[in-house]
């Protein structure tokens, strides 16, 4: 009765290396839909199913849905994980947190269990519910091209194979094979913002705008989103370049001559690089320092998103760290484990520390870790001896350098002070930007 649902799954999974794949289920229609149609189509195929149910703690009844799932894995003798989430205390943006925490639980796991792929249950509706949401926003091409068929975590893909399908459509399945399914409470409360576009949708069907509609405009979007990430990395490769202390530098000439889109993207995506941030910065500020460029009116310089973006010698626009914005003096050993390998996937490289989002500080022992502290240096009578060691080198510069403190004495910066204990290295580079631009960053 619902063949197109196996071919859905069969076609995400047509080129799985291995013969287990995962599914995210958390009790809801939609993947528990998607739980047992690949459940149908792994029988006939010989795959071993894999599901996975996160935790959030978030609702009193969480953990009770989560052994709901168990059971229901267990009677279609599946293989099942509870993947709890250890939140922090205080979280400002508690969905988008969860959003992130969960795909990082799944990614671990899957790893644990060697999977390769991992697929969720999104629908036609949660598609057209995330463009008008983006719409709403004021997003650019990638906002209104929906959610993708399939991305990347951490070297773990992720398919989304009834993002076709519609919500009613994946019930009536539920329904027919008499399988009950977990409402979350949660999708009736319009203090969130997807549940009042869920409710407004329906009533605007009137007006001609349909899912289906939503969804169309959302596919050439995406179509026209891939052209201008390929376009704007390419010309990218041709005007940018970076020095060894991480600042970036563009050829003006080159640059006031490409399209405005392509302008604002690499705009963008150098800030983006430096301020660390998940997101963009918003397109206000950088329409607004890229008017300023085309006015001629940036001689002074102007601080974007935690970046101080200038001209100099009239023919390059310098983009360097904002001083006031980077971070205290902290414990080396309290940074971010540096998560990023030659492809732009996550991994975890021991004894690398990430700084700033600049620069990777490898130590070569553990032992050193101990009482070591990294940070910038804010004594202007020391800067201004390194400055003097380095020819040419402005103020600005040396302040936004990574320093390791012992007892208060500075021991090793990037090149300034040599240390047999560590390596400074950079993490962004001339390639890295072809690919964040590529990538819609």
């Amino acid at each position: 009765m619902y063949p197109e649902l196996e071919n859905h799954i069969a076609n995400s999974i047509c080129d799985l290396e291995n013969k287990s794949v995962g599914l995210a289920v958390s009790g809801g229609g939609d993947s528990l839909a998607l739980l047992l149609a690949a459940t149908i189509w792994a029988r006939k195929s010989k795959i071993q199913i894999l599901v996975a149910t996160v935790d959030h703690g978030l609702r009193s009844n969480s953990g009770k849905e989560a052994l709901y799932v168990k059971e229901i894995c267990s009677t279609l003798s599946s293989k099942h994980f509870i993947l709890p989430w250890e939140k922090k205390q205080k979280i400002k943006n508690l969905q988008d947190c969860a959003r992130l925490a969960r795909i990082n639980l799944l990614t671990d796991w899957a790893k644990r269990e060697k999977i390769t792929t991992v697929l969720l249950g999104h629908s036609a509706d949660d598609q057209a519910e995330t463009i008008f949401m983006n719409f709403v926003r004021g997003s650019g091409l990638e906002g209104l091209s929906g959610m993708p068929v399939e991305f990347k975590n951490s070297g773990v893909v992720f398919k989304r194979p009834f993002l076709s399908v519609k919500r009613d459509r994946l019930r009536q399945f539920l329904v027919d094979h008499d399988l009950k399914w977990i409402e979350d409470p949660s999708n009736f409360d319009e203090k969130f913002q997807r549940v009042k576009v869920r409710n407004i949708l329906p009533k605007l069907e009137y007006l001609g705008l349909t899912s289906d509609k939503i969804i169309s405009t959302g596919e050439r979007m995406s179509i026209a989103s891939s052209f201008i990430r390929l376009t704007s990395a390419a010309q990218i490769d041709n005007c940018l370049t970076i020095n060894r202390w991480g600042e970036v530098q563009l050829d003006r000439s080159k640059f006031l001559g490409m399209e405005r889109e392509i302008q604002l993207r690499i705009l963008s995506s150098i800030i983006g690089a430096f301020s660390g941030k998940k997101y963009r910065p918003r397109y206000k500020s950088v329409k607004l320092l890229l008017e300023k460029f085309l006015a001629h009116s940036l001689n002074m310089g102007i601080t974007v998103g935690g970046s101080k973006v200038s001209v100099i010698k009239k023919n390059h626009i310098l983009f360097q760290r904002e001083v006031a914005a980077i971070p205290e003096v902290t414990d080396l050993k309290d940074l971010e484990i540096f998560k990023k390998n030659f492809d732009g996937e996550k991994c975890l490289e021991e004894n690398k520390f990430l700084w700033d989002n600049r620069w990777i500080i490898s130590v070569k022992s553990a032992n050193f870790l101990e009482d070591q502290k990294v940070g910038r240096v804010k004594n202007k009578s020391i800067l201004k001896n390194f400055r003097e060691s380095i020819n040419g080198m402005a103020y600005y510069t040396a302040a936004a350098l990574p320093a390791i403190f012992s007892k208060d004495e500075i021991i090793a910066m990037p090149g300034l002070i040599r240390s047999d204990s560590l390596e400074f290295s950079l993490v962004h580079s001339q390639e890295s930007f072809v690919k964040r631009l590529e990538k819609g960053q």
